[in-house]
């Protein structure tokens, strides 16, 4: 009896398994991230440029994400998403009560919202940066990659070689042994892609710009470098930066920014374990993150409230304005 493996099935049968095993998860993540893009979007229409369609909108899309983020939370122990949960649950009931009490018409209500949104962009963000909201297309495409896309980049070295083993007409067993390369073979290299993932976390560390500083929170991170909320006044290319956090000094130099986060490259790769220590201590206050066994000098608790040296960031700038 002969037998060839089909190896155009591999990789549909390779997506199909993905798909089913990151299906519910993804989807609860879609809600969210939609909900937080367009409450994002009616925010960026300002005050002024309110309709009434934005009003209902927003406050239906607030116990949408109120309503998901809950459920999130039931299997999820990160403390920082439970806060924010509980905040913007506590800001609908009153957003619904004012509606419901006659100011939820007009430019009164409308400015009333406005403000919302504002003080709120800080948690809008760390529910954006948790759930990964910018990764959902790029992480969308790779179970719609075409069979060309498979063929080029996770099995195309050893597509010929199958080939030209299948014109031998092999045996059963060759076959299954060339079935499990295959599988190996794309394991390895979806791991290969995968290596430098970013791991996405909320923690508080310490930046050193020269004299000043800043008390911020990384958002995401890995081996190579890290985002953090922007300071006011950081600037591109400025030279080596000193970051401090969960017990750690590293040196880092910002590559990018925008008006509310900065990307920062480590000079040198961190290892696994202090990437592991800034996740593991995500949502928590800086002194319990292990700050202190290496902090800056000039540090101590609740400095940054006072200190004349410290550059706010631009989040929480504006909801102290707000």
């Amino acid at each position: 009896m002969k037998y060839t493996i089909p190896f155009r099935a591999l990789p549909y049968l390779f997506s199909l398994f993905m798909a089913a095993t990151g299906s519910s998860a993804q989807a609860a993540g879609d809600k969210i991230c939609s909900s937080v893009i367009q409450l994002e979007g009616i925010s960026r229409k300002g005050s002024k440029s309110q309709v009434e369609g934005d009003r209902h909108a927003a406050i239906d899309l607030l116990n949408t994400l109120v309503t998901n983020l809950k459920s999130a939370t039931d299997s999820n122990a990160n403390l920082a998403l439970v806060r924010v949960g509980a905040k913007l649950e506590r800001e609908a009931r009153e957003l619904q009560s004012l509606q419901g009490s006659g100011q939820g018409k007009g430019t009164g209500f409308d400015q009333i919202l406005h403000r919302f949104l504002s003080r709120n962009l800080g948690e809008l963000a760390l529910v954006y940066n948790v759930f990964g909201c910018d990764d959902l297309k790029s992480v969308n495409t790779i179970f719609k990659a075409s069979e060309t896309e498979y063929e080029s980049q996770s099995f195309g070295g050893m597509q010929a070689l199958l080939r030209k083993i299948q014109m031998v007409s092999a045996s059963i067993w060759a076959g299954l042994i060339l079935a499990l390369s295959a599988a190996a073979y794309g394991i390895f290299k979806m791991r290969k892609r995968t290596r430098g993932a970013r791991k996405l976390c909320y923690t508080s560390m310490v930046v050193r710009w020269g004299g000043d500083c800043t008390f911020t929170h990384i958002l995401d991170i890995s081996r190579r470098g890290m985002k953090i909320e922007a300071a006011k006044g950081d600037q591109i290319g400025e030279g080596w930066i000193d970051l401090y956090f969960c017990g750690h000094k590293v040196q880092g130099k910002v590559v990018w920014r925008n008006k509310y986060y900065s990307g920062i490259r480590f000079r040198e790769r961190i290892s696994p374990r202090v990437l592991q220590s800034v996740v593991g201590t995500s949502g928590k206050p800086l002194e319990e993150t292990g700050f202190e066994e290496n902090a800056t000098s000039c540090y101590s608790k609740g400095c940054h409230l006072t200190c004349v040296h410290h550059l706010k960031t631009e989040i929480s700038e504006e909801k102290a304005a707000s």
